[in-house]
This record gives structure tokens, C-alpha cells and sequence, in this order.
């Protein structure tokens, strides 16, 4: 079976992405609070207020003043309880979902907007991925089946490190496998370098 390409293959894959959307967001709210978000958002609140003093820095000495280390080590708790507590990417992509939808969501889930934002490229990424190579049919399946496993479906809607990474690791697989196959496959390669750094 030929797979989609062009702007059939743009249109098919925002549509998995719209669909996967139109199946999170409306859940979001309804999971209990995790144990460990309270931390993961305590993170965020100090990470924002260096954020913010960074934006009001005017100075050599404020800047100087807030890459000190102790100051860093305030501002930036991650990793605090031990390597595999948030990493400072996750953590910084649920800040900016709460910036973005802070105002008229509740703050838990508005920060878990980002998990269920990155669930979702996941399920497109998987989609354009397969279809291009065997078919709508084939995309379309293993999207749903990904998009409805319930593990991952409660998982898309928790503040944590599993979906940012899931989403990581599916574009560093894809992005790999273009570097292989792909005319122009140096860009990839250079891709997958970004995104196993990430």
C-alpha cells in the first residue's frame, strides 16, 4: 500500500493531532492530584520567579547576581530528591501551558496541559510516520491504539517526565530513521543529536 505524502499527509496528520486533542483536553481536570506533582510544581513556581528577575535584570551585577550558584540552586530545584526527579524541560513546558492557560483553568490542570499537548504530537508523529511508509490504514491504527491505551491515556493527563520523554523518544526514532533514508539526511542526523540532548 502507498503511503500519503504532501499536503494529503500534512492534512491527514493534523487531523490525528486535532482528534487526539478533542479526546484529552476535555479530561484533563478530572484526575486526582498525584503525589508528586505539588513538587513538580513547587519547581515551577521558583523557576517562573527567575524567569521573571531575568526579564527585569538591567544590569551586569543582576544578571551576574542571579547565574550565581547558590542562587541557581534556589531558583532551579530540580533534580533536588535525585535524577530522576523533573528534569528542568518538563518542568518548564508545564509552566508555559500554565502561562498560556493559567487564566482560565484551574493550576494543576492547566500545567498538565502540556503533557496532553505533548501526548498528542506523539499520536500524529506516530500516525505521519507510519502512514508515510504503508498507508493510512496502518497510521490510523496504531494512532488510535496508542491514543486509547489506558496507561498511557491517564498518563497524558498527569504533570511528570513519562510523555515529555515519550514524545522525545518518538522523534528521536523518527528523526533517526529520516537521517538514514532521507536525500537530505544530515539535517536528521543533527536532529537526533538536539533531541537525545533533550
Amino acid at each position: 500500500m502507498r503511503g500519503l505524502s504532501g499536503r494529503r499527509w500534512w492534512f491527514a496528520s493534523g487531523l490525528v493531532l486535532a482528534v487526539a486533542l478533542a479526546a484529552l483536553v476535555p479530561t484533563t481536570g478530572d484526575f486526582g492530584l498525584t503525589y508528586d506533582e505539588p513538587a513538580y510544581r513547587y519547581s515551577q513556581v521558583l523557576s517562573a520567579q527567575w524567569w521573571e528577575q531575568l526579564a527585569r535584570a538591567r544590569t551586569g551585577a543582576d544578571l551576574e547576581k542571579l547565574l550565581d550558584p547558590d542562587a541557581l540552586l534556589y531558583y532551579w530545584p530540580y533534580a533536588r530528591f535525585g535524577i530522576n526527579f523533573h528534569p528542568p524541560l518538563a518542568g518548564q513546558l508545564n509552566w508555559l501551558t500554565y502561562e498560556l492557560f493559567g487564566s482560565f483553568m484551574k493550576d494543576i490542570p492547566a500545567r498538565r496541559m502540556a503533557s496532553v499537548f505533548e501526548f498528542a504530537l506523539t499520536v500524529a508523529i506516530l500516525f505521519g510516520f507510519l502512514t508515510s511508509r504503508y498507508g493510512s490504514w496502518a497510521g490510523g491504527v496504531a494512532a488510535g491504539s496508542l491514543l486509547l491505551m489506558p496507561r498511557l491515556y491517564g498518563q497524558a493527563h498527569l504533570i511528570d517526565t513519562d510523555t515529555p520523554g515519550l514524545l522525545l523518544w518518538a522523534a528521536t526514532a523518527v528523526a533517526f530513521w529520516k537521517g538514514l533514508y532521507d536525500p537530505k539526511g544530515w539535517r536528521w542526523r543533527i536532529a537526533v543529536g538536539v533531541l537525545v540532548g533533550l
